[in-house]
């Protein structure tokens, strides 16, 4: 696989400004599961190697289980009983106990607790402790905030303005100690801000129209560290991702009608916001999926006033294009993702509040499970995989020294498919130029030059014009 390059499209072309593709999902399959659910959490429960969804749900609380059939269909899983009154409200999803499978935490807003749900393996549940928050727990996040192998949790309090910081002690029991935020904190976002390895905390704060950042010592406890201003707008769902690929976690808020992006820019300190709109009324929860399979994180959130979510999408330099919007049901206060069905794609599930039920929104946007592997080191020997291709067609191994997302003009094959590559150099890969895909997997063996080496690779078939996923050199 030598990388010497022809170029696919003409130089003019090769010019012109990276364009946004549209989304797709199929519609929405709604799942009846009880009255009022409120959160939502995508994992594999039972084992199988298929995502499974738990969801909270109110009047009697408890947590529906919903099980994946292998080709993303939901079936009964049974429901996991919880305290009476309790108000059960956001959910997560983690291995707490260390035994491998995922186990399950749920923020209870009327008792001021997080209970944990032990998994036995299976996709059943037993109650493991319950352990205090500050009150009214909105925001619940799992992750590794100690730098032991132990999944913790961070907690926003929206009545009493802290957050609560739950740590694993390694068999699913957590010591508890509260930091002082801003006036009704809703939401929490956890990520190494700063690059130095350790995960920090960001807290919104909805009434002051703030969001607290805090840095951590790297043993779990956290220090003030800075306060960001969302003017005039009071911020809701938080959460932290690298939005735009330089290994720092940055920052996206909902905020009154818009999604606010704060990118990180070194030490503890961000940059000015960015504020993209929602498309819908009212945006509460927001998370950072890759949905359009360009190796960058996209947002999407639920907008509760108007039964909807909005995806707005990354160019891969955490600027972000105008709002798709889809249809969910009644009041969708989460959303939560995973990849449902197993064709590589990122799929979304929203529970909805007032329609009582939870959609699925499978989505199309990628073209299936059509997948390119890379091993080898470069520069050197390499090898490229593929699988998932239509048999006995034709496909090409595209090049690009950045990633983006790029629509192939008119007037060019595959006029309007776009791509996970950046427009900048693109070229398919000579040899082996256009090549069979054979019964739709296969390899490529060659020597990958210095040049190419930090690039990245796509390939895009002929006459389907379905793309796999982005690799990198």
């Amino acid at each position: 696989m030598k990388l010497h390059h022809f170029t696919l499209l003409t130089p003019t072309l090769l010019l012109s400004a990276a364009s946004l593709g549209q989304v797709s999902f199929d519609p929405p399959v709604p799942y009846a599961v009880g009255t009022r659910p409120g959160g939502a959490a995508v994992a594999d429960f039972t084992g199988d190697g298929f995502r499974d969804v738990a969801v909270t749900v109110d009047a009697p609380d408890r947590v529906v289980l919903l099980f994946n059939n292998g080709s993303g269909a939901l079936v009964n899983g049974g429901t996991v009983t919880l305290p009476n009154g309790g108000g059960a409200g956001a959910i997560a999803a983690a291995d707490f106990d260390g035994d491998g499978d995922m186990d399950l935490a749920v923020a209870l807003q009327n008792h001021n607790l997080v209970i944990i749900l032990l998994n036995n393996g299976s996709g059943t549940f037993s109650t493991g402790g319950s352990f205090a928050t500050g009150g009214n727990p909105r925001g619940l996040t799992a992750g590794h905030l100690n730098g032991d192998a132990f999944a913790d949790l961070a907690v926003a309090n929206r009545d009493t303005n802290n957050a609560t910081i739950l740590l694993n002690q390694g068999n699913a029991t957590f010591t508890s100690s509260n930091i002082a935020a801003g006036g009704e904190p809703r939401g929490v976002g956890l990520g190494d801000f700063d690059g130095n390895g350790t995960t920090d905390l960001a807290v919104s704060n909805h009434d002051d129209r703030t969001i607290s950042i805090f840095s951590n010592n790297g043993a779990g406890a956290f220090t003030a560290a800075g306060l960001l201003t969302t003017p005039g707008q009071r911020p809701d769902g938080l959460v932290a991702a690298d939005l735009n690929g330089d290994g720092r976690a940055d920052l996206a808020a909902t905020t009154d009608v818009s999604a606010s992006v704060y990118l990180a820019t070194g030490g503890m300190a961000f940059g000015p916001r960015a504020q993209y709109p929602s498309g819908g009324t009212n945006p509460s929860d927001i998370i950072a999926v890759d949905l359009d399979c360009n190796g960058s994180a996209d947002l999407v959130m639920s907008n509760q006033s108007s039964g909807n979510i909005s995806i707005i999408q990354n160019n891969g330099a955490g600027a972000f294009g105008a709002a798709t919007t889809i249809a969910t049901g009644a009041t969708p206060e989460r959303v939560a993702a995973g990849d449902l069905n197993g064709d590589g794609a990122a799929d979304l599930a929203v529970p909805n509040r007032d329609s009582n039920n939870l959609t699925v929104h499978m989505n199309t946007t990628c073209g299936g499970g059509y997948t390119l592997t890379l091993t080898g080191t470069c520069p050197g020997p390499m090898t490229v995989r593929w699988s998932g291709a239509q048999p006995g067609g034709q496909q090409a191994l595209l090049f690009a020294s950045v990633r983006g997302s790029f629509r192939i003009p008119q007037g060019q094959p595959c006029a309007g498919t776009v791509l996970g590559l950046g427009s900048t150099q693109l070229r398919i890969v000579t040899p082996p130029g256009v090549f069979s895909t054979g019964n739709g997997s296969g390899s490529l063996q060659g020597n990958a030059g210095p040049a190419v080496c930090g690039g990245f690779l796509q390939l895009i078939q002929a006459g389907n014009c379905r793309t796999s996923n982005v690799a990198g050199l």
